[in-house]
């Protein structure tokens, strides 16, 4: 954006090789505009079919760095974390396979500390959490709504309300559609 302006699309170099093909998707940035994260694959590793991890780039004088892999407590080596969502406080919620979920694919909050550091991710519980898993998590920037797609059930809704999320509310077949 420039003088109120939205400037022409240009590629963004997200590793270092650009011979093969990238694999990031599910940008979120930071409040202050200067920090991305996403969920992509490190092309060197496409080879050994790893699976997707999530990534932060910084933004310098106006220009996008090389991303790098975000290292624990966040992205593990033994589990699956995805969709990352950061929030005004700089928080990041992510979908994980982590052990003490309550289904094989679970939301997790990782409060920011400082300096690019986060605390221990903590699951948001059983009352979002369910058997039917969650995917293509959304959480909106004030935390008072977050969205999820629940495995071959379609997107749910829910709010946050006295600190606590709210059961979801299933997003009728309006939104729901084959």
């Amino acid at each position: 954006m420039v003088d109120d302006t939205w400037s022409s699309p240009k590629p963004m170099y997200m590793f270092p090789n650009s011979d093969f093909e990238i694999w990031a998707v599910g940008m979120t940035i930071t409040q202050d505009g200067n920090t991305m994260f996403f969920l992509g694959i490190n092309p060197e590793n496409q080879v050994d079919r790893a699976s997707p991890d999530i990534y932060t780039s910084k933004k310098i004088k106006g220009k996008w760095q090389l991303p790098t892999r975000v290292g624990e407590p966040i992205t593990t080596d033994e589990y699956l974390e995805s969709y990352p969502t950061v929030v005004a406080d700089g928080s990041l919620y992510f979908t994980s396979n982590r052990p003490g979920g309550v289904s094989k694919m679970d939301i997790y909050r990782a409060q920011y500390l400082r300096a690019g550091k986060f605390d221990t991710p903590v699951s948001i519980g059983p009352v979002v959490n369910s058997e039917l898993g969650s995917g293509d998590t959304f959480v909106s920037s004030d935390e008072s709504y977050l969205s999820k797609r629940a495995e071959a059930a379609g997107m749910y809704v829910s709010f946050k309300k006295n600190d606590a999320w709210q059961t979801p509310v299933y997003l009728s077949e309006l939104i729901n559609t084959k």
